[in-house]
């Protein structure tokens, strides 16, 4: 199989350290606030891919819309329109009214407070809005609430705010607050208990948004009076204005396609909130930093670890940390939970950067360290080339030149006494020198081919195979080169030359192959070297280090080049199953 760098185990110090450095940065970040702007922007694409829900049917909105401004003109109205209003919905039946109208001033015509005094008291099921204001940046709030004799009439009041939070949060619902001592329901909690609906908590919560505007069953103000008999049988109705440049219509809403929500479907999604569908409930913060702690172990410290993975393994872990962390979320959104999904994203985020630059880090220390390694055993290499050719000089040519040098002496004496035996003896030293001569142009080739350099690495390579073939009884060598003819460095061109024959070496020396193919191609801006064999084979070391031992000290060679040269080396092998190598060096990884 494949040589890879194979996994570090999970429990090394540098990637739990490391994680844990991440978690605490974003728990600083956390606690700082930092991230609930993104959180909240992430929770609304969230409710965007869920999708609007249902709305209960009997829940009715009577609208002021456009249409009623046309019918009726702009505001304010003669409130004894509203009590017309007031006493059709109550003849229809409807179980309650919520008027989210302001009616904390006295009208200009007393007739008009009496008529609408009139009808909300003969209703007996109408629910009038109280609004908090805010006195200066001190916090300190006063309540505007209807008229006495309109809040005497109704059947109660209902904030029309859903927090005590100064800036609106669109999101909050708290559905019982304080207004100096006392303790008020917001709209849509009046209109449940008005209509006689159980409700399923009153504990603060946020508001699920049930969809776009105008999402809720509509009718327009100018239409209702005219309705047919029996419209509002059994509803709650809240009136309230929508038509765009009205106060109380320009909330943003997470499904803002159909434009901005009023605040008449705001109190309609919190009264279907604590009646039907229920609310949102955030994650609480002790689960939440649990999840986050378990995060940092899996997957934040396999993504912070510095080990050399693969960036396409990487990446997916990635993709699949955040995959699943989505998918968590949504999932527990669907069942009412509002778990932070940004403080997750950012930990495997954040990891995910950090594992890549301590993986750099390391992969350079590394790299000085191989560097610094082969430069050692270059120095050890070139004087163990120069000890053999020391030897060969001694072994061969110098004890030629001796016997060279004896014959020539020979000669010169048998010159006066004997000359045909000294011509004899010339020609023996014809042969010798010819030799030597052939002795010392093998040791130069050995040395540096003049191929390579004159004719460049394809006719260098032919003609390597051409000498291992002639040299070795039964070797066979198929070299397919197919159309190479890059444009390569001249010292990338060495670097491969030495690879190719030191792999040749170690199948004809070591692996005692009779068969060999060498292949060498260029893909885009890689040297791609591939040499098999039917050799004996061997167990293939882990190459996350140089290979040790006398056995391996052609691999040895090898890796230390292909470190040298930014490239990879792969090795498939197994004892009587032959040997496969596959040998990937960047172009330019020596530097023009």
């Amino acid at each position: 199989m494949p040589l890879e760098v194979p996994p570090l185990p999970i429990l090394r110090l540098q990637p739990i350290l490391t994680a844990l450095a991440a978690t605490a940065v974003v728990v600083v970040l956390w606690v700082g606030g930092l991230f609930e702007t993104p959180e909240r922007a992430s929770l609304v694409g969230r409710l965007l891919l869920r999708g609007p829900l249902p709305v209960p049917p009997d829940i009715t909105l009577v609208v002021i819309d456009e249409a009623s401004l046309a019918k009726y003109g702009q505001m304010p109205w003669d409130r004894r329109r509203f009590a017309a209003l007031v006493d059709r919905l109550h003849r229809d039946g409807a179980r309650a009214i919520g008027l989210d109208v302001a009616f904390n001033e006295p009208a200009r015509n007393p007739a008009e407070d009496d008529a609408l005094a009139g009808a909300i008291a003969r209703a007996g099921n109408v629910v009038l809005p109280a609004y908090r204001a805010y006195l200066g940046s001190g916090g300190n709030t006063t309540l505007f609430k209807p008229l006495p004799r309109y809040e005497r009439a109704a059947a109660g009041l209902g904030l029309a705010q859903f927090t005590t939070a100064q800036e609106f949060m669109y999101l909050a619902l708290e559905p019982l607050q304080m207004e100096g001592h006392t303790l008020l329901p917001v709209m849509g909690l009046a209109l449940a208990r008005t209509a006689g609906w159980p409700v399923k908590t009153v504990a603060p919560g946020y508001l699920n948004p049930m969809g776009p505007a105008h999402h809720f069953k509509e009718t327009s103000f100018a239409d209702a009076l005219a309705a047919p008999p029996g419209t509002f049988r059994n509803q709650v109705v809240l009136v309230g204005a929508t038509a765009a440049g009205l106060p109380d219509t320009g909330f943003i809403g997470p499904f803002v396609a159909r434009g901005p929500i009023s605040g008449v479907e705001l109190h309609a999604t919190s009264l279907a909130n604590l009646t039907r569908t229920g609310r949102l409930h955030r994650w609480p913060t002790p689960a939440s930093w649990a999840l986050l702690a378990l995060l940092g172990i899996l997957p934040g410290a396999w993504l912070a670890s510095d080990r050399p993975v693969p960036m396409r393994r990487r990446l997916a872990w990635l993709a699949g940390s955040l995959v699943a962390l989505g998918a968590i979320a949504q999932g527990l959104l669907l069942a009412g939970w509002w778990v932070e999904l940004v403080p997750g994203v950012s930990l495997v985020t954040m990891t995910f950067v950090a594992g890549l630059a301590s993986q750099q880090v390391r992969l350079m220390g590394d790299r000085a360290r191989m560097l610094a390694r082969y430069a050692g055993d270059l120095a050890i290499e070139a004087k163990h080339e120069r000890e053999r050719i020391d030897g060969e000089l001694h072994d061969e040519a110098q004890q030629l030149l001796i016997a060279l040098n004896r014959d020539l002496r020979k000669v010169r004496k048998l010159l006066e006494t004997d000359p045909q035996e000294a011509s004899s003896r010339l020609q023996e030293a014809e042969g010798l020198g010819k030799r030597i001569l052939d002795e010392v142009m093998r040791v130069r080739k050995d040395l540096m081919p003049q191929t390579l350099s004159r004719a460049g690495l394809r006719a260098a390579v032919e003609e390597m195979a051409t000498d291992y073939a002639r040299r070795v009884e039964g070797l066979s060598i198929q070299v397919d080169l197919g159309d190479w003819n890059p444009d390569l460095d001249t010292v990338l061109e060495s670097e491969l030359y030495w690879l190719i024959k030191e792999s040749l070496n170690n199948a004809v020396k070591h692996a005692q192959a009779g068969r060999i193919r060498l292949k060498l191609e260029r893909r885009g801006r890689y040297v791609m070297m591939g040499v098999a064999d039917d050799g004996r084979g061997f167990r293939v070391p882990a190459l996350d280090r140089e290979p040790t031992g006398p056995e391996h000290s052609g691999l040895h060679r090898m890796w230390l080049r292909a470190q040298a040269l930014g490239g990879r080396l792969a090795i498939e092998s197994a004892p009587g199953h032959g040997t496969r190598l596959e040998l990937s060096v960047p172009v330019g990884g020596t530097g023009r």
